[in-house]
C-alpha cells in the first residue's frame, strides 16, 4: 500500500496526456499555482469524486477547497475549459458522512457555498459530492451535488483538481514574474514575415529577467484576438527565416533583471497554449546553469492547456511548437540570481563632489558582511555616493574612494579595496571566482582609464585588467579571487558589485626540502600554525606567535629533517580556520 505523504522538496514532473485511467486517477495538468494563496493545484484525469480524492491525498493535499468568490473564479478560469468546452471539476465539498451536511474532505470549516439554482437537492438520492459546471452549461462554474460517477448523462466528464499546501513553499510568490504580452504590437497569426515591432527578445530582461529566443533570435508576438488568446488579445510563436513558424523552437531564459550577464533559476514555470486547440502535443524541456536537462513535459492541445514544470534550478525551457499552437500567460516563480549583487540602495548616500569629507553615516566597511564582502580605501572606508537617478546604473547610490585624510576622491589616492570572507564567519578569509562592476553613467567619454586587479590570499596579483571609463561593466573571472584593487581616473564613480558566493579558502601551504631543511610558507592571512610531524622535526613542535605583524610577503618557517629516519608524512592545522592538512612525504 502507498502511504500518502505531504510533497516537500522532491519536484515531480507529470505528463499532461489523455490517458486518464477509470481505476486510479493521474495528473494531466499542473502544478499551477494561485498567486493569491501560494498553493499547488493538479488538473486530474476522468474520474469518480472517491477516486480523485485518493490521488489528491498522494500528491499531498486534497480536492480543492474554495474560500472565497476570488478562489472560485480563478479555479474555475485555470481548469473549467477545454475538451471541446466540457469538464465539471470536483472539489472537495462533500455530504458522505451526513446527509444535508456538506464539508470539505481538506478539513476546512468555512460555510460559503456557489450553489447552482435549485441545488443541492439529493435527486437522485446519494449524490453526495460536489462539482463546478463546465463552460458553456447556463449555470458554468456554480456548484451542484453528485453521485460518484465519472461523467454525467451526456457524457461530460468528471475531473478532480488537487490542491496542496506546501508547509514550506517551494515558490515565493510574492515576487512572481507573470507575462502577458499585451503590451506589444501583436501582428497577425498566419505565417508571413514578422515586422520589427512584433519581434521579442530582450525588451523584458531589464524589467523582469526573461529573455526570449527562436532559430531567428526573437519571437514573434501575435494579435490571435479575443477567444483565441488565453488573456487579452496577444501571444506568442517561433521564428524561422524571418517569417512565423508555430514548428520553431522557441527558448526562454532567465538572467538578474537588470543584468542579462548574471544567469538567474526559477523553481517553477508556465505558460499557456492558445484557445483553438486541435494539433498534436507540444513539448517543454527545461535546463540547468550547467546545461544539464531537468525535466520535460508534454501535453496535448486540446485548447487552453497548461505547460508547467515544478523543478528547482531552471534556467532555460525549450518549447518545441506543434505546427499551429500559439503561447500566452507566462508564470514563473521569482528569480533567484547566481551570483550576489549589491546596488547599495539600501545604505544613506552622501554628496558626489571630490574633495567632500565622508561623514559616519556614508562609510562603506562591513555593511554586507553577511554576504561576505568587505570595502576600504586609504583611510579605511569608502564613501557611499548619492548620485542619483540616471546617474548610478541602477537605483540613485554608487560609491567611491577615500584620500589618507578622509575625503572622497576618485584617483589613484584613493585606491578601493574590496575583500572577501565567509559570509558565516568574517574571520575565515574565503575566494570568489567572478567579479564585476559598473561604471556610473555619467563618466566623460575618453576621460581616462580605471584598473582593476585581482590578488589571491598570498596577495599576490593573479589579473589585472585596465577599462575605459566608457565600458559599462568590467568583469574579472578567474579562480581564488580574495582582494580587488580598483584604482581610478579621477572622475569615475561605481555600482552595481556582482561576485560569485565566496568560499571558504584553505590556505595553500609550499614545503620544499633544501639542503637537508624543510621550508614550510603559508599566507600571511593565517599567521598561526602548530605543526606536527611524524617522524618528529627539529624542533618537533613550534608554535608560531599569533601576533605576526602583516607582512607583504609569505611566512616562512624552517625545520631541520631528521636524517635517521625516512620522513614519512606531516601535518598542518591553521589554528584561525580549523582547517586539517596532510602532505605527500618530502625527502631531503
Amino acid at each position: 500500500m502507498i502511504t500518502p505523504q505531504r510533497l516537500k522538496l522532491i519536484p515531480i514532473l507529470f505528463c499532461s496526456a489523455w490517458m486518464g485511467s477509470l481505476l486510479n486517477a493521474s495528473v494531466i495538468q499542473g502544478p499551477l499555482v494561485n498567486p493569491a494563496n501560494g498553493h499547488l493545484y493538479y488538473l486530474l484525469s476522468q474520474n469518480t469524486w472517491t477516486a480523485s480524492e485518493q490521488e489528491a491525498i498522494w500528491l499531498g493535499g486534497h480536492l480543492a477547497t474554495i474560500h472565497d468568490s476570488a478562489e472560485q473564479d480563478w479555479l474555475f478560469r485555470a481548469f473549467g475549459q477545454g475538451f471541446g468546452g466540457g469538464r465539471l471539476l470536483w472539489i472537495g465539498l462533500n455530504d458522505a458522512t451526513t446527509e444535508g451536511t456538506f464539508i470539505w474532505s481538506s478539513g476546512a470549516t468555512n460555510q460559503l457555498r456557489f450553489w447552482a439554482p435549485g441545488e443541492p437537492n439529493n435527486s437522485p438520492p446519494g449524490e453526495n459530492y460536489v462539482a463546478l459546471y463546465y463552460a458553456g452549461h447556463d449555470s458554468q462554474g456554480l456548484w451542484n451535488d453528485w453521485g460518484d460517477i465519472s461523467s454525467d448523462p451526456i457524457g461530460i466528464p468528471f475531473m478532480g483538481v488537487a490542491e496542496v499546501d506546501r508547509d514550506t513553499p517551494l515558490f515565493p510568490l510574492h515576487n512572481p514574474v507573470l507575462l502577458d504580452f499585451e503590451n506589444f504590437s501583436g501582428m497577425n497569426f498566419n505565417p508571413q514575415p514578422v515586422p520589427g515591432d512584433s519581434r521579442l527578445s530582450d525588451q523584458l530582461q531589464k524589467s523582469f529577467g526573461v529573455t526570449f529566443g527562436s532559430p531567428d533570435g526573437a519571437v514573434a508576438v501575435i494579435n490571435l484576438g479575443t477567444g483565441h488568446a488565453t488573456s487579452g488579445t496577444n501571444g506568442i510563436g517561433g521564428i524561422q527565416s524571418g517569417e512565423l513558424n508555430y514548428s520553431a523552437p522557441m527558448t526562454i531564459s532567465f538572467s538578474a533583471p537588470g543584468y542579462p550577464e548574471i544567469p538567474a533559476t526559477t523553481e517553477y514555470f508556465s505558460i499557456r497554449l492558445d484557445q483553438l486547440g486541435g494539433g498534436p502535443p507540444v513539448t517543454m524541456t527545461a535546463y540547468g546553469l550547467d546545461g544539464q536537462t531537468l525535466g520535460s513535459i508534454a501535453v496535448n492541445d486540446l485548447g487552453g492547456n497548461l505547460l508547467s514544470l515544478a523543478i528547482p534550478g531552471i534556467h532555460k525551457v525549450v518549447i518545441q511548437g506543434n505546427g499551429g499552437a500559439a503561447l500566452d500567460d507566462l508564470l514563473c516563480a521569482e528569480l533567484t540570481p547566481s551570483k550576489t549583487i549589491i546596488d547599495f540602495e539600501n545604505l544613506s548616500g552622501m554628496d558626489f563632489v571630490a574633495g567632500t569629507f565622508i561623514g559616519a553615516e556614508a562609510r562603506l566597511t562591513n555593511q554586507y558582511v553577511d554576504r561576505g564582502i568587505l570595502f576600504s580605501s586609504a583611510a579605511g572606508f569608502a564613501a557611499i555616493l548619492n548620485l542619483g537617478a540616471g546617474h548610478a546604473t541602477s537605483g540613485a547610490n554608487g560609491f567611491g574612494g577615500s584620500t589618507p585624510d578622509g575625503l572622497l576622491a576618485y584617483d589613484s589616492s584613493a585606491p578601493i579595496d574590496i575583500l572577501f570572507y565567509s559570509p558565516t564567519n568574517p574571520a575565515a578569509p574565503a575566494t570568489t571566482d567572478y567579479f564585476s562592476v559598473r561604471v556610473d553613467h555619467n563618466h566623460n567619454a575618453g576621460a581616462g582609464n580605471y584598473t582593476i586587479e585581482a590578488f589571491n590570499l598570498w596577495r599576490i596579483s593573479i589579473a589585472s585588467q585596465t577599462f575605459a571609463d566608457t565600458e559599462d561593466v568590467a568583469i574579472i573571472n578567474t579562480p581564488g579571487i580574495h582582494q580587488i584593487r580598483m584604482t581610478g581616473s579621477g572622475s569615475t564613480a561605481f555600482d552595481d558589485v556582482v561576485f560569485s558566493p565566496p568560499q571558504t579558502a584553505l590556505p595553500e601551504l609550499r614545503i620544499q626540502s633544501v639542503s637537508g631543511q624543510l621550508q614550510i610558507s603559508w599566507p600571511v592571512l593565517f599567521p598561526e600554525f602548530s605543526i606536527e610531524s611524524t617522524p618528529s622535526l627539529t624542533p618537533p613542535i613550534q608554535w608560531l606567535p599569533s601576533n605576526l605583524p602583516i607582512q607583504k610577503q609569505p611566512t616562512t618557517f624552517t625545520a631541520s629533517l631528521n636524517p635517521d629516519l625516512p620522513f614519512q608524512f606531516f601535518r598542518l592545522r591553521a589554528v584561525n580556520s580549523k582547517a586539517l592538512f596532510q602532505k605527500e612525504p618530502i625527502l631531503p
